[in-house]
């Protein structure tokens, strides 16, 4: 690569801090995390003078012209990788894999058009052991040895580098869990480009030159030659002020950029040497431009009030006090613009000075006089007033009145759609004047791709004509308004520390506080699901911190810590590795990023109501999540054909296909809508229900209404008529882990019971004057943890346990009845028509689906052999007698009838955990159907889990 230039050691240390930070966040940083890194470690104030001081070459410049912001990557070229102390080995590794795809790319068949390579192939021909690859995504793997550490950590890296390899890959995903586990897709026409690279320094000097053709593109964008005398003529032909030898030659397009309506209306004069009639007639073009925008035929300033909303000086009320004038005329009184390119005060004012000046000057002083005042003298002069001309008809396009304009976004992931009003099919859309590829467009809607688009604040416009770089085009551009872009390369999980310095204990009466140790509490978001966790740590954090999840290096003892006001002490560290993770970025100020109305789709028969859950997604920089707006308004299209009235729900009223909208009140640009078919829907027939949803841990109906868990702390309850969602109990959890709700039964009087995950306590929640208040807590017996609970009556529970046996618990209290012990542990019950149970099992060797009278389990009779039960997550009693089960992998939902015929009703699911029925009758007012809950975590599912009802 020849002899670099020297660097000082500060520009040393900035190189490998922005790689060291990368590293860590498998992504570049952001300018205001690396800005506040240089301020701690190194004391620059200055972090911009320090990038200007950098030599060229070694940093990538910022995404727009505008400079450096907050949000916006600091990456590195690979030259400036190369300069870091660990960047030429992994340069080495990355032209390995650059090798290997070219080599691939010869040796496949050509009718393939794509291929792929991945961190394990990649791996494998580097020599590098990566460990086991698990074969379940969401497993955990245990920390290797160092040399695995070491090769994990390459391969995250090669990631990142293989980013800014240009023309490279068409396609990227990787393992959020495993995130050294990653698979390019190569585009084999596009790979092309790199089959002469042998070399590191061949790369480096490739990933160059590719860098300058784009830079150029960009800065000098292919323009069709324009010709300037349209009308032909020589240089010093007519009778012209410039006529003579010293004429100098005509301008190149690049001097006088033209619009077309100049070149046509001016070209003639400007080919014979009229240079004053050229101009004249360009500025007529101007006049009749405003003409015709405005709705009038007045001229002058006449026109120009009434085009720009400015009042007469009689209208403006002005009156002399002394030496000043005073405008007493209010913005509001000020009369409507027909023209308006700015919601800026003081540009129609501006816009008036500039079109009244040029054509009073240009325009009255060659129209009314013989000859004017001050005539155009030479060619260049002509042609510097026509560009004036150009740039006034430019602004003329800018009319927000006619340009296309954004009324509302939405962003799913790296697209974004935007709510537009007066589009063509020449919109363009330009994200910080940066022109965005535009995937899709429908009326009223125009979706484009934000791939290399930083997140965060961006400035959006709306363009309508030829795009820019084009030099005699008509541009209008619409005004610019401000969006919050969310993060995509945010990663499923992530671990925020909300409190720190919580005292921990050497001995479990907590009377020897530990040195060099504490507890902090920590918001974890694991696959969608929100959760808590007291961790014990050696490290310093600052609340709001993100921290990796990490427990290796530091070890400690034992420790307690003392419970919350009123609660015993509790173990907090079983003694090993404490939580060392380190800070990959620390919270922000909140926005929020986006809405969304839940569920995107919903079918409904007639006068059926069903829930809709409005949401908000925050995002702080790093993390985005939901929040609900409970109190939303969102009014359909058409209030005959649907109800919102009733907050949270929609009501059919009449068939047809209408939808829902709602839209914030601090940002109106965003909106989000719902569909929703009215038909005639046939049994048979599967709708979402609820979606976005954490991962549904189960379902229950009872009292007219259907009741849920996920693993927080919520039981949620949608009730008959409304079916809007609320919260019926909340259950107290508890540290350190604050392990969420699990199993979930509810009475026909409508009482819960719950079990914790992973614990041994039984919350009953009853009814008292409507309202779920208090709750009672059961413990069974034997240390057990219970696996599944139904209710026998109002005052009993069944309950299994995973030792095998079933208990009858008293809700008062009194102690646990033994009732026996069924042909395998039970991991389901419902209960059965005539007093019985149902009670299921699905373990890969002891599966199993029964039905029993409760005081005589052991007596179980098979509803399904053992070989057809594998695969059973939920079961329930079908109005026919019959068994409504889930399978939890294969996604179906099936019928087994009496007579044990198994019929499969619905396919296509993702994880079906749990499942509830709603009997259709006379009395129920809510809809009847099977209703289905999934187990799938965001990580998974960007869309989250759903609840699906299959009509009955």
């Amino acid at each position: 690569m020849g002899t670099p230039a020297p660097l000082t050691e500060l520009q040393q240390s900035f190189l490998n801090l922005v790689y060291e930070l990368a590293a860590a966040a498998e992504r570049w940083p952001e300018f205001s995390v690396l800005d506040r890194y240089l301020y701690a470690r190194y004391s620059i104030s200055d972090t911009l003078a320090l990038l200007d001081d950098m030599p060229k070459g070694l940093v990538n410049p910022p995404w727009s012209g505008f400079g450096y912001q907050e949000r916006d990557p600091v990456s590195l070229t690979l030259r400036g990788v190369d300069r870091c102390d660990s960047g030429p080995d992994d340069l080495a590794a990355l032209l390995a894999l650059v090798r290997w795809a070219v080599e691939r790319n010869d040796e496949l068949d050509p009718a393939m058009a794509s291929f792929t390579v991945d961190s394990g192939g990649l791996g494998r021909r580097l020599g590098l052991d990566l460990g086991e690859r698990p074969d379940d995504p969401d497993s955990a793997v245990a920390d290797g040895s160092q040399a695995q550490e070491d090769a994990r950590a390459l391969m995250r890296r090669l990631r990142i580098l293989c980013e800014g390899l240009p023309n490279f890959w068409s396609g990227a995903s990787w393992d959020t869990s495993h995130p050294w586990l990653w698979e390019l897709t190569i585009d084999r026409a596009r790979v092309r480009a790199y089959n002469t690279v042998a070399s590191v320094e061949e790369l480096v000097e490739l990933q160059d030159q590719m860098a300058r053709q784009a830079r150029e593109h960009r800065e000098h964008p292919p323009t069709a030659p324009r010709p300037i005398r349209p009308g032909g003529g020589p240089a010093g032909g007519g009778d012209g002020v410039g006529d003579g030898p010293d004429t100098p030659p005509p301008a190149s397009p690049s001097v006088a950029p033209l619009r077309q309506e100049i070149m046509d209306a001016a070209g003639s004069g400007v080919g014979l040497g009229r240079y004053d009639e050229a101009v004249l007639a360009a500025f007529k073009t101007v006049e009749e431009a405003v003409q015709k925008r405005a709705g009038s035929t007045e001229i002058g300033d006449r026109l120009l009030r009434l085009a720009f909303g400015i009042p007469t000086p009689r209208e403006e009320g002005r009156t002399r006090r002394g030496d000043e004038a005073k405008d007493e005329a209010k913005e509001s009184e000020r009369p409507k613009p027909r023209i308006k390119v700015s919601d800026r005060a003081g540009d129609a004012d501006r816009l008036f000075a500039l079109f009244s000046g040029a054509l009073g000057l240009l325009r009255a002083d060659r129209a009314h006089k013989s000859r004017p005042a001050l005539t155009c003298r030479t060619e260049h002069e002509c042609l510097r007033i026509l560009v004036y001309a150009s740039m006034l008809l430019d602004l003329l396009d800018r009319d927000l009145h006619a340009a296309p304009s954004v009324v509302g976004f939405q962003q799913a992931g790296d697209l974004l759609t935007l709510n537009v009003e007066r589009e063509t099919a020449r919109t363009n859309v330009l994200i910080d004047e940066v022109s965005c590829p535009v995937v899709h467009t429908a009326p009223g809607t125009v979706t484009v791709s934000l791939v290399g688009v930083p997140r965060g604040t961006r400035t959006v416009a709306l363009t309508d004509g030829d795009l820019p770089g084009s030099p005699h085009g008509a541009i209008k551009q619409g005004p610019s308004i401000e969006i919050t872009l969310s993060s995509t390369t945010t990663t499923a999980n992530w671990y925020r520390v909300e409190r720190v310095g919580i005292p921990v204990y050497d001995d479990s009466n907590c009377s020897r506080q530990a040195e060099d140790l504490a507890a902090v509490d920590v918001t974890v978001y694991d696959g969608g699901v929100v959760g808590r966790r007291w961790l014990v740590t050696r490290q310093l954090y600052r609340p709001g911190d993100y921290i990796a999840w990490r427990f290796q290096g530091a070890q400690a003892p034992e420790a307690w810590v003392r419970g919350r006001e009123g609660e015993p002490t509790c173990k907090i560290h079983e003694g090993g590795p404490v939580l060392d993770g380190d800070v990959v970025f620390d919270r922000t100020s909140r926005v929020v990023s986006r809405l969304s109305l839940e569920p995107p789709l919903l079918k409904l028969r007639t006068k059926e109501v069903a829930p809709l859950r409005a949401l908000r997604w925050i995002n702080d920089g790093f993390a985005e999540w939901p929040e609900w707006d409970t109190a939303a308004d969102t009014p359909p299209d058409d209030p005959h054909r649907l109800n919102t009235k009733s907050r949270g729900s929609v009501k059919a009223l009449t068939p047809g296909d209408g939808h829902v909208s709602y839209r914030s009140d601090a940002n109106p640009l965003h909106f989000a809508q719902s569909a929703v078919e009215v038909a005639a829907h046939p049994a048979g027939t599967v709708t979402s229900w609820m979606t976005q949803l954490p991962p549904v841990a189960d379902l229950a109906f009872g009292a007219d209404a259907l009741f849920f868990t996920t693993r927080e702390a919520d039981v949620w309850r949608a009730s008959q008529g409304q079916s809007a969602i609320t919260a019926a109990a909340r259950i107290p959890l508890r540290p350190p882990l604050f392990q969420g709700c699990d199993r979930l039964a509810v009475s026909p009087l409508g009482s819960i019971a719950v079990a914790l995950l992973g614990q041994r306590e039984v919350f009953v929640v009853q009814r008292q004057g409507g309202d779920y208040t208090a709750a009672t807590v059961l413990l069974p017996p034997d240390d057990a943890v219970v696996t599944a609970l139904t209710w026998l009556d109002e005052e009993r529970l069944i309950v299994a346990t995973h030792t095998g046996g079933l208990w009858e618990v008293p809700v008062s209290g009194a102690a646990p009845t033994f009732l026996g012990r069924p042909p395998r542990p039970l991991y389901r019950l419902a209960p059965a028509p005539d007093g019985q149970v149902l009670g299921g099992t699905a373990g890969a060797t002891d599966s199993g689906l029964w039905r029993f009278d409760p005081r005589t389990p052991s007596a179980a009779a098979d509803v399904l052999p053992s070989d057809q039960a594998a695969d059973i997550s939920a079961l329930a009693s079908a109005p026919d007698g019959g068994v409504y089960i889930t399978r939890f992998h294969a996604g179906e939902l099936q019928h087994v009838s009496t007579d044990g015929d198994v019929t499969t009703l619905y396919s296509g699911g993702r994880t079906l955990q749990s499942l509830a029925v709603c009997a259709p009758g006379p009395d129920s007012k809510f809809p009847p159907g099977v209703y289905i809950g999934e187990f799938v975590t965001r990580a998974e599912e960007p869309s989250g889990a759903r609840i699906m009802r299959y009509m009955l």
